[in-house]
């Protein structure tokens, strides 16, 4: 296997520990912070480290105001952001009455939902390969 191949996997078996270990540590700071407080500093948070980055790796080409204030990545990270924080606000906001196991599991049925609505609503062809893939996400 080629050194990138095998790094790349590593970073997205790290990736997805994060991202499960975001459960149980929103679950307990749900019992001393609410909702909102809480996502505030997780997205004040992540978006001052995705600054620091950009900013780290375009430092010698002087192109940092450049990608950050571009009005196509602008209006498009403005659309993902609004969807992706209403859902986060519903998924963080139901952990209150739910297990973080229970949230994670249903979180990730996105994998499976999304090809199937996109097929059922949008008439969006679901071919072999994303076929196996489904079934894999379902019984794997």
């Amino acid at each position: 296997m080629k050194q990138k191949t095998v790094t790349y996997q590593l970073a997205l078996v790290v990736m997805v520990f994060f991202w499960g270990l975001t459960f149980p540590l929103s679950k307990i700071s749900l019992f001393s912070v609410d909702t909102m407080p809480l996502l505030t500093l997780r997205f004040l948070l992540g978006a001052a480290t995705v600054f620091l980055v950009i900013g780290i790796r375009e430092r010698k080409k002087k192109t940092f105001w450049k990608i950050v204030l571009n009005p196509v990545a602008l209006r498009g990270g403005l659309i993902v952001g609004l969807v992706a924080g209403l859902g986060m606000i519903l998924q963080v906001g139901g952990m209150a009455y739910t297990t973080a196991a229970k949230s994670a599991f249903l979180t990730g049925l996105h994998v499976i939902l999304i090809p199937l609505f996109g097929a059922l609503f949008f008439g969006v062809k679901i071919d072999r390969v994303s076929c196996i893939g489904l079934l894999g996400a379902v019984f794997g």
